[in-house]
């Protein structure tokens, strides 16, 4: 790791800054160079919102951008950094990093730069894209393509991103945490007393102690189902029911109960192997109905003939799709989802496009897409 310690009044092309960063030495690991950070005092105003700059900056910046802020700007974009104090919300207080001598103005001129998530994911997206496509590693034929263009988003995806990891319950305060400790520490007291009355004395002060934390807990989950519910509130009044949706979720803690035995036609409840094989033949009567004795005499219409393109899809096309596509939905049957596709528009169409490329010429396609996923939704106090 790299850090690059910037004391600069003015910022632009001919300034010193740049000079430093590309001097600045680096470990290269695999191809990429995104190990190194640029902090200090930067003496620019990135001011609030981040309209036109979503790749640069976040919607957390304070003031009015000025100058050297817009310089700043030009210069993360150019070498693919992120105002990381704009990124996440604080409070104000949190976000002023300089005072004038009178204390009157307060700004936030002091910045840490460094490449985001979505720049690490798409430099090494492209280096698998460059293995793959350059040197004809996969195989050649549709399937080994989409193979690898599956293959190459889940494990950029594992490597960058990674499975959130489990932590504390969230509402459990730093004050609780210090009174944990103090328990803790009572409890190794009594393992480790020599005497029946020392260890009697940390006894009490223990159980005392317990229930002092199951106390404080029980507090800071009220406050924070409080807050949540405080949170849904606001939420639905601005007409944003996903989070309210989602909350609502989280505060109820209802977790699903799967249903592990169905009932046959006779009534009877089967599981393990009899219950897929209810499955397949319930879906089979319901997907493949005979056709009916009585049809409904249909009103013929004479069909509108329209030029349709005969050509391959185009990149454009796809761009076009991508952006229409809504963010926040759950991934196919591939785990692939459409907030991946979006971190590289263009290594994405590029793929896309040579992929759809030979699945029209060669005409076929691969086994992935011809499988589909049958979510099962038992109606309540039913079985099959």
């Amino acid at each position: 790791m790299s850090v690059t310690i910037a004391q600069k009044r003015q910022i632009d092309p001919g300034n010193p800054l740049v000079g430093l960063w590309h001097n600045t030495p680096s470990f290269n690991l695999s191809r990429l160079e995104w190990d190194r950070i640029v902090m200090g005092d930067l003496s620019a105003k990135v001011g609030e919102g981040n309209e036109g700059y979503e790749s640069v900056l976040g919607r957390h910046g304070i003031r009015i951008r000025n100058e050297n802020g817009e310089r700043l700007i030009n210069f993360c974009g150019h070498n693919n950094l992120v105002v990381t104090g704009t990124i996440f919300p604080h409070r104000l207080i949190h976000k002023q990093t300089w005072t004038s001598p009178g204390g009157r103005v307060k700004n936030q001129i002091d910045h840490v730069l460094h490449p985001g998530f979505k720049i690490q994911f798409s430099l090494k997206l492209r280096n698998k894209y460059d293995v793959l496509e350059d040197h004809n590693v996969a195989d050649s034929t549709v399937e080994g393509r989409w193979q690898g263009f599956e293959k190459a988003y889940k494990e950029t995806a594992q490597e960058v991103l990674r499975y959130k990891a489990k932590g504390q319950k969230p509402w459990i305060s730093n004050e609780s945490l210090g009174i944990v400790e103090e328990r803790k520490s009572l409890k190794q007291n009594i393992e480790q007393a020599k005497s029946d009355r020392v260890r009697q004395i940390y006894t009490r002060k223990y159980r005392n102690k317990d229930k002092e934390v199951k106390r404080n807990l029980r507090k800071d989950k009220r406050k924070w189902i409080d807050n949540l519910a405080l949170q849904a509130e606001k939420a639905a009044c601005n007409g944003r029911m996903k989070e309210v949706y989602m909350l609502t979720k989280t505060i109820s803690n209802d977790k699903p109960k799967p249903a592990f035995a169905v009932k046959d036609k006779i009534g009877s409840l089967v599981t393990g192997h009899a219950r897929t094989e209810r499955w397949r033949e319930h879906f089979e009567e319901v997907l493949n109905q005979p056709v009916p004795d009585n049809p409904v005499n249909e009103i013929v219409v004479e069909p509108v003939i329209h030029e349709i393109s005969t050509e391959p899809i185009k990149v454009v096309e796809i761009r076009t799709v991508l952006k229409r596509v809504k963010n926040g939905r759950a991934g196919g049957k591939d785990e692939i989802i459409v907030e991946l596709l979006k971190a590289d528009m263009n290594i994405t169409e590029e793929w896309l496009c040579s992929i759809f490329k030979d699945i029209w010429e060669k005409e076929k396609v691969p086994k992935a897409w011809k499988q589909g996923l049958i979510v099962k939704i038992p109606k309540k106090r039913k079985l099959y």
